[in-house]
């Protein structure tokens, strides 16, 4: 990793070369790797065993998925214990900051397409036919908007392209909280500065797969537990790129 930590390089990094030593480090870990995959099947296999996340059984799931993750991180850095419940608690800040923003973020989303409802009202003299363009619109909204594909693409497409500031960077914050470190979104936002480019790439390769896999999933219902199935080594690996590049923006605290 030597030639990728050198701070000149920090804003030239190679998404390829990132996602090379990925596969690698994968390749040399077979065993471990093996049963981290092994615990995330038996919790998704639970999850879907008591109706899914929807159901009571999703705060087990979260929890189990979380405690995994945070072991993961701490057995790729060599951190021993591998499971330590201060840094764990620790990490539940930068995590419920993260969750507040992506909620409020996700709620502005969603509120886009009643911005044309809201700019089409005219006032009081003409009432009534305010009333006739918000329900044709409300009509039209409730009617086509959820059958138009388009739609779920231009979401991800957005998803995809935030996705440095929703999920890459607060997951390095996360990461250096887990690993007893300082977890300030700002402190990962500016070790990571000046590679906005990087993260989207990264994001196409690494989120596209799961997101298309879940439209499969939510879409045709045979199919949705072989889709959570399929996104586990997609989620290994994803880990371990983010784990790659703790090791390159927060070289100073390994």
């Amino acid at each position: 990793m030597q030639d990728l930590t050198a701070k000149e390089e920090y804003n030239q990094l190679s998404a390829l070369q990132i996602l090379r030593q990925a596969r690698e480090y994968i390749g040399k870990n077979k065993k471990p790797m093996c049963v981290f995959m092994c615990c995330s099947l038996i919790i998704a296999l639970f999850a879907a065993g008591f109706g899914g996340v929807a159901s009571w059984g999703f705060w087990p799931v979260l929890v189990s998925f979380y405690v995994l993750e945070s072991i993961f991180f701490r057995f790729y850095f060599g951190k021993i214990p591998y499971f330590n419940s201060q840094p764990l608690l620790v990490s539940l800040v930068p995590s419920i900051k993260v969750i507040f923003i992506a909620v409020a973020f996700l709620w502005l989303l969603s509120m886009l397409p009643f911005v044309p409802l809201l700019l089409g009202v005219p006032y009081f003299e003409e009432y009534s036919y305010s009333l006739q363009y918000a329900d044709g619109y409300l009509e039209f909204l409730q009617v086509y908007m959820h059958d138009i594909p388009l739609v779920d693409v231009a979401i991800s497409g957005i998803l995809l392209f935030i996705s440095p500031f929703m999920l890459f960077r607060p997951f390095l914050a996360w990461v250096a909280a887990v690993m007893g470190r300082r977890g300030s979104l700002r402190l990962a936002w500016k070790k990571s500065k000046g590679n906005y480019t990087l993260f989207v790439f990264l994001g196409v390769v690494l989120l596209l797969p799961v997101m298309v896999l879940y439209h499969i999933g939510e879409n045709f219902s045979v199919a949705k537990l072989v889709c959570d199935l399929l996104m586990i080594p997609f989620a290994l690996f994803f880990n371990v790129v983010m784990a790659q590049l703790y090791s390159i923006f927060y070289a100073e605290t390994i």
